[in-house]
């Protein structure tokens, strides 16, 4: 095996075996556990109460709900000057590619609903959620429980968030460690299932 395979082996078994810890520093993901468990199972599940307690932070947002229902994640929210906000939020396949994309994709019911602003910043603050949940081995803690976001944007029903606009991400991007892990640790699928918001990992191939 080469050096940079050695290299890139040692990163990934260091950024599982730091997860645990990293978590347990992280006020937004204080709850989810056992994630170096996860990432060698190819997988990360983030329960509905630390979904529901997201949605609760987010701007403008005075009361929310936010519930696992039939493979969708089920919003709804009374916003400041007394409007209400609600949505059904489908995870679609995510666009990962080496070198290129790295965006998640959802679709979002009723196709309106999409223009909605707490819609947007609600998919933008699931996204960010999800890439501090895989990849905080190599992000500084958060030192806010203000939600990170992303930039959301629009395609008739569908939202989609490229990560790298994520600020904890790009800031992971300028260093040699994180730009590596962040290409070798990416996001095949999102399924929402058993209570939780799972997150199933594409890692390279090592013995």
């Amino acid at each position: 095996m080469s050096d940079r395979s050695d290299w890139l082996r040692s990163l990934v078994k260091r950024a599982a075996d730091g997860l645990g810890q990293r978590v347990r520093e992280q006020p937004a993901v204080v709850a989810v556990r056992g994630l170096a468990r996860d990432l060698r199972a190819r997988s990360a599940g983030i329960p509905e109460r630390v979904l529901s307690r997201l949605a609760l932070r987010l701007p403008g947002v005075v009361s929310s709900s936010l519930r696992t229902v039939d493979g969708a994640l089920a919003f709804e929210a009374e916003l400041e000057g007394g409007r209400w906000a609600r949505a059904r939020l489908v995870p679609e396949t995510p666009r990962f590619a080496a070198r290129g994309a790295k965006e998640l994709v959802f679709r979002v019911e009723p196709p309106e609903a999409a223009a909605e602003s707490a819609v947007k910043e609600l998919v933008g603050a699931l996204s960010a959620l999800v890439a501090r949940t895989i990849w905080s081995a190599v992000m500084k803690p958060s030192e806010t429980e203000v939600p990170e976001g992303a930039f959301v944007e629009r395609d008739g029903a569908i939202l989609h968030v490229d990560l790298r606009t994520v600020p904890s991400v790009r800031a992971a991007l300028s260093t040699s460690a994180g730009a590596t892990l962040l290409e070798a640790v990416r996001i095949e699928r999102l399924e929402v299932r058993d209570g939780s918001l799972h997150v199933v990992l594409g890692l390279p191939q090592m013995p």
